[in-house]
């Protein structure tokens, strides 16, 4: 309803590359999330913003990464499972 304060997003994108694929997200309306391209800061840089990098099977989050389990490249019509 009009009184109710979440929200559910559903986002899809679909990124053609040969080379670098990242995407990432950051709730700016909770922090003070400043990127910089000078030390490199970016989404998944901090507490309120995620990256995925398609390109190396990697995640990031509050400046962590984690490997994220790809998909074989012979099979494109499956999708990155949220987790």
């Amino acid at each position: 309803g009009d009184d109710d304060d979440t929200a559910i997003l559903y986002y899809e994108v679909q990124l053609v590359t040969g080379g670098l694929a990242q995407i990432g997200w950051a709730a700016i309306f909770e922090t003070t999330f400043q990127p910089n391209n000078d030390t490199g800061d970016g989404v998944g840089d901090d507490a309120s913003s995620y990256a995925y990098d398609g390109s190396r099977g990697l995640t990031f989050h509050n400046g962590q990464e984690q490997i994220y389990p790809t998909l074989s490249k012979q099979n494109t019509n499956t999708s990155w499972q949220s987790g």
